[in-house]
This record gives C-alpha cells, sequence and structure tokens, in this order.
C-alpha cells in the first residue's frame, strides 16, 4: 500500500474545502493524521474561513487506521503516534461538514453495536440512527456538504465557534483520556493470534477463526 497521500485545501467565500487522497481507499496512519490536524490548526488561525467541508478524493470516505502493516506499518506495531495526531482532530475549533461518500470505517456513534459486531450499516441506517445528519444521493454529496457549510460560514463567526466550544466542552480531554486506555489494549491486543488471524481473514475475505488468544 503506497503512503503517499495529497490533502488540498480550496476556498469557496468563507468555507474550506479539505480534501484526502491517499489511493486507493484512503487508509490513514500517523503521517496522515499529522498532516490533516496540521491542515485544520491553520484553518483555525484563517479568520476568513468559518467552515470547512471534509471530503474525499478517492473512491471511500475512509477506510481508517491500517492495521495491515503494509506501507510505514508504524499503526500496526504501535498505534501511540497515531492516536498522538488523532487526538488533536478534536480540538479544532471551525465547524466541520463531513461530505462523506463510500464507506467511512472508524470512530462514531452508535459506536457499541458496530464494535461488537463489526456490522456494516447503509447510508440510509446511518442517518436513521444519528450517525449521519443528512442523506442525499450520491452525486449530490459534495454540493450538499458545500450548502451546508455555506450555510453555517453565513452565521456570526464568533456565535458559532463559542457555540462549538460550549457543546464540546470536555469532549477532547475526555477523549484522551479514554484514548490512552485504548492504546494500552490494542498495544496487547497487535501481539495476539486472533488480532492476527482477523487482519488475513479480512484480506482473504473469509470467516476468521478466532482461538481467544
Amino acid at each position: 500500500m503506497s503512503s503517499a497521500a495529497e490533502i488540498h485545501v480550496t476556498r469557496d467565500g468563507h468555507v474550506a474545502r479539505v480534501v484526502l487522497s491517499r489511493p486507493p481507499h484512503n487508509f490513514v496512519d500517523a503521517e496522515v493524521m499529522r498532516r490533516l490536524a496540521e491542515t485544520l490548526l491553520a484553518l483555525d488561525h484563517d479568520h476568513h474561513c468559518r467552515a470547512i467541508v471534509l471530503a474525499s478524493g478517492v473512491g471511500a470516505f475512509c477506510a481508517g487506521a491500517d492495521f495491515s502493516g503494509s506501507g510505514q506499518g508504524e499503526v500496526a506495531s504501535d498505534p501511540a503516534a497515531f492516536y498522538t495526531h488523532a487526538m488533536k482532530l478534536y480540538r479544532n475549533r471551525k465547524p466541520i461538514v463531513a461530505a462523506v461518500a463510500g464507506a467511512a470505517i472508524g470512530a462514531g456513534q452508535q459506536a457499541a453495536l458496530l464494535f461488537y459486531t463489526g456490522r456494516r450499516i447503509t447510508g440510509t441506517e446511518a442517518a436513521g440512527i444519528g450517525l449521519a445528519d443528512q442523506l442525499v444521493a450520491r452525486d449530490e454529496v459534495d454540493a450538499s456538504a458545500m450548502a451546508l457549510a455555506q450555510e453555517i460560514a453565513a452565521s456570526a463567526p464568533l456565535a458559532v465557534e463559542t457555540t462549538r466550544a460550549t457543546l464540546r466542552e470536555g469532549l477532547a480531554d475526555r477523549i484522551a483520556e479514554v484514548n490512552q486506555r485504548e492504546l494500552a489494549i490494542q498495544r496487547g491486543q497487535f501481539r495476539s493470534e486472533d488480532f492476527r488471524e482477523g487482519v488475513a481473514a479480512m484480506a482473504g475475505r473469509r470467516a476468521p477463526v478466532f482461538q481467544r488468544r
């Protein structure tokens, strides 16, 4: 898997459109997360930017972290650097509209059910459980995301930023605390036979056979 990733930023009035392109499926690693966090931080300091659209330049929105060990492989060997940069995303100040077209794998709401089962859900189901705010046809995703971001950007910027800060008060600190426990658990899981079996089964498109070891 190529580790090359492109992050493009374009402007439409007070809206910045951030596009992540890491073919073929937008897997992310520590370097990608670092660059994305730095991009969002720069936009936080850009007073002309009032809202952000986060979109994908490939067929999937994001296939999640690369646990395969291919490419740089740092997530598979030790996810600490990955999580360090990922946690920065919770501290950005500007509102973000995610233009999700295609698969989006990783963190989200309704986490327990999806984590326990590994179930894949449709856009209709995601909207129904509150995982997504709006559901539109795939060819309307970018335009709808930009329209929503423009609507947000038309509001008083200081009011939007302080409202966002109030709604997310303490969220980043709580997530960072839980994340440290998750990091310790994952380091152990990465050394297990079941982890290697799960990766192999996914790559081979077969049902895994877990041994609890």
